[in-house]
Formats: C-alpha cells, sequence, structure tokens
C-alpha cells in the first residue's frame, strides 16, 4: 500500500500583446496504490550442462487518485477544478529459459515470455472522458551466446525482444507536467522493440574493464505530443502547452557503455560513462532532438577500512554528469544545458555477519542548480539522505 502526495506550485509571467499579466497555479494531488501479487520459479536441470527455469508474475494495481487544481491570475483566483479518478491494470507472465553449456567455454541462453495485461479507468469525474478497459497480449523471445575460453576475458552477444504496456498514467488518468497537462489516451498501442548487443569483460585481481555496444529498433514508442495540430481527443485545453499521449511511429536507439576500476591498496578509483543517441520517426519525419543527452557518466574515488573483524567503513568521492541535449518542444526545439554534480557517500557495516548497515548520501555539495534533460523540475540542491539497514 502506497501513499503519495505531490504538490507543484508554478508562477507564471502571460504576454497579452505587451502587458504582462502574472499567472500562478497550484496543483495538489494525493493517490493511493494498493499492490497485490506474486511470483514463482523453478529450476529443472534437464542435464549436467542444460538448466531450464520456468516462473510465473501477476500483478493487480488499484489506484485513487484526488487532484486539486486552483489558477490564480491578475490576483484573481478562478474557480477550483477538483479531479477524483479510480483507476486499475492486471497483468500475468509466464515465462521460460533454457542456458545450455554445449562446448567447453560456450553458453547459450534462449527464452520466451508471455504478457497478458488489462487497464480499466474504473471511475471519473473528468466530463468527456468514458469509463473503458483496454488488454492486451504479446509473446517475446530471447537469445543469446557467452565465450569464455581467454583468459579474464568474456565476450557475448545477443538478441531480444521487448514489450511496454502503456500504464495507468497513459491509459487512464493523465498527468501534469508542471501547470500543463498530459492527457491520457486509450488508443495507445504497447511499444515493442528488437534490441542486440555486443560485450566484453576483463578482469583479474585488481582490474575489472567493461565495454560494450546495444542497438534497439522500437516501434510505436510512446511520448506526450502537443495537442494543438493532432486529432487526438484532448479535454480542458488550457492553452498550446497541453499534451496527450501518443504513438511515435519508431524510436532507434544505439550507443555504448564503458566501465572500469582498479584496486591499489584501499582505493578503487572507477568510471562508468555511456554515450547514447536516440532518433524519432513519425509521419515520415525524422530527428534526433529527443531530449537525451549523448554522454553522461559517472566518476569518483571509493576507499575502504576495515576497523576490526565487525566493523568497516567506506567513502565514496563521485561526479556525476551529462552533456546538454536538444528536444523539439512546443515552441522550436529546446535546449537543456549540461550539469555536474560533487557528492559523497559515506558507509559503517557492522556486525559478525555485517548486519547492521548506516549509509549518508552527501548530494550535489556545490548546491548546483540544473534540470536533467529528462526531467521538467529542478533537480534536488544540497541535500543529505541517511539510511539505517537491519538484516535479521
Amino acid at each position: 500500500d502506497s501513499e503519495r502526495d505531490f504538490n507543484t506550485f508554478t508562477d507564471l509571467a502571460l504576454d497579452f500583446g505587451g502587458m504582462i499579466v502574472p499567472s500562478s497555479t497550484s496543483i495538489l494531488t494525493g493517490s493511493e496504490l494498493d499492490t497485490i501479487g506474486g511470483n514463482g520459479l523453478i529450476d529443472l536441470a534437464l542435464g549436467e550442462d542444460n538448466i531450464l527455469l520456468v516462473g510465473f508474475e501477476a500483478k493487480t494495481d488499484d489506484l485513487e487518485q484526488k487532484r486539486n487544481r486552483q489558477v490564480t491570475t491578475a490576483g484573481r483566483a478562478g474557480e477550483p477544478e477538483l479531479t477524483i479518478e479510480e483507476a486499475s491494470q492486471t497483468s500475468l507472465e509466464l515465462f521460460a529459459e533454457d542456458v545450455w553449456n554445449f562446448a567447453q567455454n560456450w553458453a547459450l541462453r534462449g527464452g520466451a515470455r508471455g504478457v497478458w495485461v488489462e487497464t480499466k479507468l474504473d471511475k471519473t469525474t473528468r466530463a468527456g472522458l468514458p469509463t473503458d478497459s483496454t488488454s492486451d497480449s504479446h509473446v517475446l523471445g530471447a537469445v543469446g551466446i557467452k565465450y569464455s575460453g581467454i583468459d579474464n576475458v568474456l565476450i557475448w552477444t545477443g538478441w531480444s525482444q521487448g514489450f511496454v504496456y502503456p500504464t495507468m498514467v497513459n491509459l487512464a488518468t493523465g498527468a501534469f507536467a508542471g501547470p500543463n497537462y498530459v492527457n491520457s489516451n486509450q488508443d495507445l498501442d504497447p511499444e515493442t522493440s528488437n534490441s542486440v548487443d555486443l560485450g566484453m569483460r576483463y578482469f583479474e585481481d585488481s582490474l575489472t574493464a567493461e565495454l560494450s555496444f546495444f542497438s534497439t529498433w522500437a516501434d510505436d514508442y510512446i511520448d506526450h505530443i502537443l495537442c494543438t495540430g493532432t486529432g487526438l481527443t484532448c479535454l480542458g485545453i488550457s492553452d498550446d502547452r497541453d499534451r496527450v499521449y501518443d504513438n511515435i511511429d519508431q524510436a532507434q536507439t544505439f550507443g555504448a557503455e564503458f566501465s572500469g576500476e582498479v584496486t591499489v591498496e584501499q582505493f578503487t578509483p572507477y568510471v562508468n560513462l555511456a554515450w547514447l543517441r536516440r532518433r524519432f520517426e513519425n509521419a515520415g519525419a525524422a530527428s534526433y532532438d529527443t531530449g537525451l543527452p549523448a554522454l553522461s557518466g559517472r566518476g569518483g574515488v571509493r576507499v575502504q577500512h576495515a576497523f576490526d573483524a565487525t566493523s568497516e567503513g567506506w567513502a565514496d568521492v563521485y561526479f556525476r554528469a551529462a552533456s546538454d541535449a536538444d528536444e523539439l518542444g512546443r515552441r522550436g526545439t529546446e535546449h537543456h544545458p549540461g550539469w555536474a554534480t560533487l557528492n559523497l557517500s559515506l558507509g559503517l557495516t557492522l556486525g559478525k555477519r555485517a548486519q547492521y548497515r548506516v549509509v549518508a548520501d552527501l548530494l550535489n555539495l556545490t548546491d548546483k542548480e540544473y534540470t536533467p534533460a529528462t526531467e521538467n523540475l529542478l533537480a534536488r540542491g544540497r541535500s543529505a539522505i541517511v539510511r539505517v539497514a537491519i538484516d535479521l
């Protein structure tokens, strides 16, 4: 059972023919999500070098949500807009995977998964939005092979299919992004994709490095687009900034990832880097301005120290960073600047089984003000998160 309050407050300066009028919007959202689910897995030994995994996953989500929106323009408050909605989503997945060591240093992996999903808008106070249910099913597969015949080296490649069913927000309730509404769309199709990857890992006592390349071709990619100029149903459009979820015809994503670390006594410098490109195709037009930074990553130094047989401490000072990105927006191409933050994590483990752990994350130490390219809200400034865990 998850309870969530999400409140946003936005101030705008509206230009009416040279006259600037202040406008503020408050959106108070409270929701409760009840989730019931279960999963099971069986390992079957078909031989010394052949293992078959068979399993299932089942889940039901029930959502109740209340949203109160208030707009004040030039000091005058408009009529409050209260929305009450109830939605549900049920899914069942059956899967099987076989791992076969068919020759010395060679392993083959293949699998299949069947997915059945149903989503229903049970109740809404939004006029013009019908309560209805949508459902879909899909079977997808994957196959991969790896080779370990070179000392300290592992090489692999694979192909897999993807299936992403629209969420309750996509199909039923919609959502606010800042002061503007993203309408739901009950006619959305699930995302389907085909992916290939190729990678290599080198490992020894003090050094580990991994490099991989990947490419994904997706059909019916789900994104939100401007309501203006579409034939889709948008309820209560307030201005030209409201949006609606829709299927982009095609999306191709490709890139590379590198990770490496080396341990020198108690110190471990490390780096994780990603290069990523995504291309949308829709109605015959194509663009790489999809709002994803081309480069992103994390790098730092970890240090560990054992105080005695039952206690150990560690520290991790690191940078997180991303390059700038362009995105086709409501007023042409929007530019998202790059950013970098300095962070520090401290941890302590206690007990004979290391069953007690305390972790403190000190984030954005320089109090950098930025918004990640894939978000529309400011990232957190200088902040701290403390976690305590006990293994019983």
